[in-house]
């Protein structure tokens, strides 16, 4: 117990030990750190009281899924997103792997780990590859312009160059 509980403790992962009706058990340091509250303040308190309406419903759901409702033996992992709001107000995105613990009757230790960083990375890089697609549609654009008046001008002047006035064919050449 004391070699589970030194891991529980000193991974960078903030974890958390919930019943089978959601409410946190245990926590560890780093759960804390990213919630706000001392463990004495999370234990007790129900882990959807950290998410949003639909993703504590959803949260339910795993636990159903986990055997919360019901014996299964087996039931490998739940891995899942979230949105999760600590004491300070602002909303982290979230990597939740939820499993059952053995032995112990709707048990389950859920960790965390923060994406926010890289989740803002990626909106980023969709919203810079679509002002690049944005680009490139206007400057393809304004390229075909020119050189379909410049083709315009080549077929003219291929057709008609025989019949057309000498100082109308140096204006379009």
């Amino acid at each position: 117990e004391e070699r589970y509980r030194s891991v529980f403790e000193s991974t960078g992962t903030a974890m958390c030990i919930v019943d089978g009706a959601a409410a946190i058990t245990f926590a560890n340091d780093e759960f804390e750190h990213v919630s706000g509250m001392t463990r004495a303040e999370a234990v007790g308190r129900k882990f959807t009281a950290f998410l949003d309406e639909a993703q504590a419903s959803e949260f339910k759901s795993h636990c159903a899924e986990l055997g919360h409702s019901g014996s299964r033996a087996g039931t490998p992992p739940v891995h899942f997103e979230c949105t999760f709001y600590p004491r300070s107000g602002d909303a982290l995105k979230m990597l939740a792997n939820m499993g059952r613990l053995p032995g112990s009757a709707g048990t389950s230790a859920v960790s965390l780990i923060d994406v926010t960083r890289e989740k803002a990375y990626e909106e980023d890089l969709r919203e810079r590859a679509e002002r690049l697609r944005d680009f490139l549609v206007v400057a393809s654009h304004e390229l075909r312009h020119p050189i379909a008046v410049v083709k315009g001008y080549a077929n003219t002047l291929t057709e008609y160059m025989d019949r057309l006035p000498p100082e109308l064919v140096r204006e379009i050449l």
